[in-house]
C-alpha cells in the first residue's frame, strides 16, 4: 500500500495502473482533488468542483460511484448539462487516455471504478 503525502497530509493510497486512488473516501481534502488535478495538467475551476462535488454527494448517499448511464443523466437533470459526455471530455480529459469520469472520479477521492 503507498502513500502519498501533501501539505503536510497523508493519504493511503490504493494503486491502479496510472493512477492511485485513495483508499478512504473520507481521507478526500481539496488538496487531494488540486493535486490529482495538477498532475494531470488540469487548473479546477468551478465548473470542475460542481462535477466533483455530485460525485462525493453521490458516493455519500449510496456508497459506490454512480454508473455512467445514471451519472450522465443526473447531470442532465441535476446540473442542466446538455451533452453530459462532451462536458466531461472539456474539462476532464487527459493525455493518459483515461476515460474523463475516470478522473473526475479521482479527483473527487471515490474508490477507483470497477471495470465491469
Amino acid at each position: 500500500m503507498e502513500q502519498k503525502k501533501i501539505k503536510d497530509k497523508s493519504y493511503l493510497l490504493e494503486e491502479d495502473f496510472d493512477h492511485n486512488h485513495l483508499k478512504n473516501f473520507k481521507d478526500w481534502t481539496k488538496d487531494w482533488a488540486e493535486y490529482c488535478a495538477r498532475e494531470d495538467g488540469i487548473v479546477l475551476s468551478m465548473k470542475h468542483w460542481e462535477i466533483i462535488d455530485f460525485l462525493r454527494d453521490y458516493y455519500a448517499r449510496f456508497y459506490y460511484s454512480p454508473p455512467q448511464k445514471i451519472f450522465f443523466l443526473e447531470l442532465k437533470k441535476q446540473l442542466l448539462i446538455e451533452n453530459p459526455l462532451e462536458y466531461l471530455a472539456e474539462l476532464f480529459s487527459v493525455k493518459n487516455h483515461t476515460p474523463p469520469a475516470w478522473n473526475a472520479i479521482l479527483y473527487a477521492g471515490l474508490p477507483r471504478p470497477s471495470s465491469h
